[in-house]
């Protein structure tokens, strides 16, 4: 564990547009486990190749000091690739419509022109509209995913997805973990769990949240009637915080559904405030990276201590909302067309870019190490 924490300071921005809204598109080697002194069991390798000289090695951990009681958050995976672009999505399964498959064009061409390809595309929620998957035969798999990221790119891409609000209506959430089981392309070992991305000496590690369960007045509303027992996870909060203190890693990133301060439709989650966001500050967490307002978005804030936040909404996968909220921040970006944010993984640095259903981007951040 670090004996103090990183700072982060902003780099570079880069805005295409008018002003802080984003104009119209017209105008356009530390093996995270290990550290723990954890007995650790490797229960699958996969090698391959990407275009012709990178190498992508696929490894699972069981930690057993962590995981111990909790079946929740069964495995870790660890990706070794050189200097990765990962593209992160959100609220998108719409079988193909309102500008789905204009956005998965976008980031099929986008990883095509990438160096080394795409490893992982990131979901963060809301994977199938309305209500989910009823289980891993529902129909919505193929009209929603894989017919519809079916570029040759996607063949040796690994999605790794957290559940949204919609993915918990009528409690069928578990259809899309048992879809890991048998499928590849789609990773969501448990409602929570945590990967490792190693480039040379460097090391990123993910902490995938189902924040579905952080949300106190979920357990209340008419959404989620007679599914209420299904949210609460109570260990949780416990986990990400022992995660988080235990990683080693240069860089952590925390992926969950819901925005902790947001100028979308939704506007921002209460309660996430009050639970998470201590835990980020408490563990100089890079960045957190989220959906649910169907819009692309920046926020920077600066906390207690040297800590800024860094909060990225990538929720414009299809349907986008128009809806303006005024800014309370150190620095908003807010973008309503349909999009992605893509993050480039390199020695001294990641590289967020916000990219429109074009392939243009939009904004860009760098954040460097010192």
């Amino acid at each position: 564990m670090l004996s103090q924490p990183l700072a982060y300071q902003a780099a570079l921005e880069v805005s295409v547009g008018q002003d802080e809204f984003g104009a119209p598109r017209s105008q356009r080697r530390n093996i995270f486990p290990l550290s723990r002194k954890a007995k650790v069991a490797a229960i699958m390798i996969t090698m391959f190749s990407i275009g012709t000289a990178v190498t992508v090695g696929y490894f699972y951990f069981r930690d057993a000091h962590v995981l111990a009681n909790d079946d929740d958050a069964e495995r870790t995976l660890i990706t070794v690739v050189n200097n990765p672009t990962i593209p992160f999505i959100g609220d998108w399964g719409r079988e193909g419509n309102k500008n789905q498959k204009k956005v998965a064009k976008a980031i099929a061409e986008y990883c095509q022109k990438a160096t080394t390809g795409c490893p992982h595309v990131v979901s963060v929620g809301d994977n199938f509209y309305d209500n989910g998957v009823v289980s891993v035969n529902d129909a919505q798999w193929q009209t929603s995913f894989e017919q519809v990221y079916d570029a040759d790119v996607f063949n040796t891409t690994r999605w790794l997805a957290v559940l949204g609000n919609h993915d918990h209506r009528k409690g069928n959430y578990q259809s899309q973990i048992d879809y890991s089981l048998s499928h590849s392309k789609w990773h969501m070992p448990s409602r929570y769990f945590y990967e490792s991305i190693v480039s040379g000496s460097v090391q990123v590690d993910f902490f995938f949240l189902d924040t579905n369960a952080l949300v106190k007045e979920y357990m209340t509303s008419d959404e989620f009637k007679g599914f209420e027992s299904n949210l609460p996870t109570p260990e949780q909060l416990d986990w990400v915080d022992s995660a988080l203190a235990n990683s080693t890693a240069q860089w952590k990133v925390v992926v969950g559904h819901h925005p902790i301060y947001s100028r979308g439709e939704n506007g921002d989650t209460h309660d996430l405030q009050d639970d998470l966001l201590p835990l980020l500050i408490k563990h100089n967490v890079a960045a957190y990276i989220a959906g649910h307002d169907h819009n692309l978005q920046y926020i920077r804030e600066k906390q207690k201590g040297d800590y800024v936040f860094h909060q990225f909404v990538s929720g414009a996968g299809s349907d986008t909302d128009k809806q303006k909220s005024k800014c309370h921040h150190e620095k908003c970006w807010l973008y309503h067309d349909p999009g992605f944010l893509a993050m480039e993984m390199q020695v001294d640095k990641l590289t967020f870019s916000f990219v429109d259903e074009d392939g243009q981007k939009v904004y860009g951040y760098e954040m460097l190490k010192k």
